[in-house]
């Protein structure tokens, strides 16, 4: 089984690490509350911090890629066949793929903060639940990603004739 540190390491969008959340040093804060426990509110303090940087980050990309599709929407629906076929490859070689690695930089992410919570429970007597520590937070609740995905795959079904479609074409 490989352990989740080395798991994130692997599976993130490279050109967004520095994004994601700290699962190491998250760690490395809980082990040492563990042996002083006037650290404990440096592991507290460092838990916010990382979901903050998160949040901050899945914003920023939820919002710029919701004026991508804006733009390649007036593009597709522009009179002009060259536009559109540009709008369309796009469309499907690049806001396609970012979605799928935010989603994927969302599953990560929650994954990380309930995992670092699991263990400064374990280590440091705490009762946190990390699902109510996230209930509130935009990367974990919002409905943006999902409805930027659905909107890109209407996009991306209506944009080609049915003759020119193929599963790989979708988001």
């Amino acid at each position: 089984m490989v352990k989740f540190g080395r798991r994130l390491v692997s599976e993130r969008h490279e050109a967004w690490a520095e994004y994601y959340i700290d699962y190491k040093s998250l760690k490395r804060l809980v082990y040492e509350a563990r042996e002083d426990p006037t650290k404990v509110q440096a592991y507290v303090d460092g838990l916010k911090a990382e979901i903050n940087k998160a949040n901050a980050f899945y914003t920023a990309k939820e919002h710029e890629l919701g004026l991508k599709l804006d733009a390649l929407e007036r593009e597709l629906r522009s009179a002009d066949p060259r536009r559109e076929k540009e709008a369309q490859k796009t469309l499907v070689k690049r806001v396609c793929p970012e979605l799928g690695w935010l989603r994927e930089y969302v599953v990560l992410n929650y994954t990380a903060v309930v995992k670092a919570v699991k263990k400064g429970n374990k280590n440091l007597g705490h009762t946190t639940h990390a699902v109510q520590l996230l209930a509130g937070e935009p990367i974990f609740c919002s409905l943006g990603l999902a409805k930027l995905v659905t909107r890109a795959e209407m996009l991306t079904v209506h944009a080609a004739p049915a003759s020119e479609r193929r599963m790989e074409d979708t988001c």
